[in-house]
């Protein structure tokens, strides 16, 4: 298992959109964990 850190949001239909492309093997299964930081948050709404 490999680990990789992007950023990204979440738009209102709960869609993840990454920052960046990821730079891996094309139509590979993932495991998404999402960090939410509560600073952001605050600093948008």
């Amino acid at each position: 298992m490999e680990a990789v850190k992007v950023m990204g949001t979440i738009d209102e239909r709960g869609q993840l959109t990454l920052n960046q492309p990821l730079e891996l093997v094309e139509n590979s299964r993932v495991e998404v964990i999402i960090i939410k930081n509560s600073l952001a948050e605050e600093v948008y709404q």
